[in-house]
């Protein structure tokens, strides 16, 4: 994976991970927000932990 590529994953990471946190602030459940993001529960469930 290139320098860039490695960058453009952390941002992503990074901007899943506010998303995460502003969906959970609303009052999703970690279901309804894995649902919304498409993303794997598991890694809802770990950015809120």
């Amino acid at each position: 994976m290139s320098q860039a590529q490695q960058v453009g994953k952390r941002l992503i990471v990074a901007d899943d991970s506010r998303t995460v946190s502003k969906l959970t602030k609303l009052g999703l459940t970690a279901e309804q927000i894995a649902e919304v993001v498409d993303l794997p529960l598991s890694e809802v469930q770990q950015a809120i932990a």
